[in-house]
């Protein structure tokens, strides 16, 4: 997820979204703006302010502890794309399909959604086995913040501040990576505790 590349991530949009949206309009018989509202991308609800705010711990710890270089072809990959494309296959489309079309519980649908996202990730270099869990167990986070404020954009905001600052800090002393792992956790903390402190709903799809 970390190391997605510009070329990579136009990818990802052109085998990801693009699919995704062709087939909530065909499925739904609607234009492409309607589709972009089933998709939950129809309000951004402050998404890239929601991620900023909760990925404080991280973004404190990457500047005093691991600041590395920022990557322009990272920045576009990793940052922009990659996690849009993300979280509209994933949450947009596979989450919102499964609850309001095929009618699951909001628990198994989201599990089913994490792990897939998790599966994603399967050959991605550098990954193991609890790198993948970690990854499913932060899809199922990702899920949940979009059910509550009924809109995507909170959990592509998050999911794109992380990987700005996993791109930003430095990966070479040990001690460093930790730290920013720490701080990762405590963002997704902060994430979800934010996300219940506003008692936003889950919506109706």
């Amino acid at each position: 997820m970390l190391e997605l590349g510009l070329a990579e991530g136009l990818l990802k949009i052109l085998l990801w979204v693009v699919p995704a949206v062709a087939a909530t309009m065909a499925a739904d018989r609607v234009f492409l703006h309607d589709s972009w509202r089933t998709l939950g991308l129809d309000s951004r609800f402050g998404g890239y302010r929601f991620g900023f705010l909760a990925t404080l711990p991280m973004a404190i710890i990457v500047v005093f502890f691991a600041l590395g270089r920022l990557d322009s072809d990272e920045l576009v990959g990793s940052v922009l794309l990659g996690p849009f494309a993300e979280e509209v296959l994933f949450r947009g489309f596979l989450l919102r399909r499964l609850l309001f079309d095929a009618g699951w519980r909001p628990l198994p649908a989201m599990i089913a959604s994490a792990a897939l996202f998790g599966l994603a990730h399967v050959g991605t270099p550098g990954q193991g086995i609890v790198d993948l869990i970690l990854l499913a167990a932060g899809g199922l986070a990702f899920a949940w913040i979009c059910l509550k404020w009924d809109s995507l954009w909170p959990a592509i905001g998050l999911h794109a501040f992380i990987n700005f600052w996993w791109v930003l800090s430095d990966p070479a002393p040990h001690t460093s990576a930790q730290l920013v792992s720490i701080g990762h956790l405590l963002s997704i903390a902060t994430a979800l505790l934010i996300t219940r402190r506003r008692g936003a709903r889950i919506g109706n799809g």
